[in-house]
């Protein structure tokens, strides 16, 4: 991993989890940090193609970040958000090591959808993501459990 002096991601949480990378990338426009971030990334499960509810956002600088982090924070009125976003620093920090970590990951593969991957940023434009180093394996879906499939009945009505 990459030394980093000071902060410069920070995980948001308590997203709704119909949220993609799209609309991360509308709020944080709307916060008016978009044009300082330079990597997102929002993790979704696969299978049922809804985000988990969090992400990671990298920014240029501390202060970048550090400004994001107090915009981000506390925030409310987020469509179907169950109350205040929370935004704090991330367990692994800096832009290197954010794309060190993804550009291998099976999240990366050919067969995920384009809106699903990580995605770097400059002045709130899209940039080509590096390389691999390595083959990448297609993601293995997580278990998802679905209250009820195609073709069950509801038998919670009688």
């Amino acid at each position: 991993a990459v030394e980093v002096s000071e902060p410069t991601t920070i995980l948001v949480s308590n997203l709704p989890r119909s949220y993609n990378r799209s609309m991360l990338v509308e709020l944080l426009s709307a916060q008016g940090v978009l044009m300082d971030c330079d990597l997102i990334y929002l993790p979704v499960e696969f299978k049922v193609g809804i985000g988990y509810g969090y992400s990671f956002v990298n920014f240029v600088s501390h202060e970048a970040a550090s400004a994001a982090l107090k915009a981000l924070d506390g925030l409310t009125g987020i469509s179907e958000a169950e109350g205040a976003l929370q935004a704090n620093w991330s367990a692994k920090q800096g832009l290197e090591t954010h794309i060190e970590l993804y550009r291998n990951s099976p999240v990366m593969h050919k067969t995920v959808d384009d809106t699903d991957k990580a995605a770097l940023l400059k002045h709130g434009e899209r940039l080509p993501f590096p390389e691999p180093t390595r083959r990448l394996r297609a993601p293995r879906a997580r278990r998802a459990i679905l209250h009820q499939t195609e073709g069950e009945e509801d038998d919670t009505q009688a």
